[in-house]
């Protein structure tokens, strides 16, 4: 499908954190540090892990909880305990 996409860091194979690719298809590494997760409504999101780093596992709870709520499709790593608590214990 070939998505337009940013991260928070260089990707060897495109040598950058970024490509532009397809107008209508765009992928984003957000992170919760800065708490700017807050601002983004996806389409669809992927959980892939919750580790305890940049604040409280109550904060993170509460971040990423909201984050998978505001999706219309959530993608979650059930593999995560972390993510898999949260599931079954939301913190919002």
């Amino acid at each position: 499908l070939k998505p337009s996409f940013i991260n928070g860091g260089v990707i060897r194979n495109f040598g950058s954190g970024y490509k532009i690719g397809s107008d209508e298809i765009f992928v984003a590494e957000v992170d919760e540090s800065d708490g700017s997760i807050a601002l983004f409504n996806p389409s669809i999101a992927v959980l892939n892990g919750i580790e305890l780093d940049h604040k409280s596992m109550e904060e993170l709870n509460q971040l990423f909880g909201d984050f998978v709520t505001r999706a219309d499709i959530a993608v979650q790593n059930f593999d995560n305990e972390n993510v898999k608590i949260l599931n079954k214990n939301p913190a919002r």
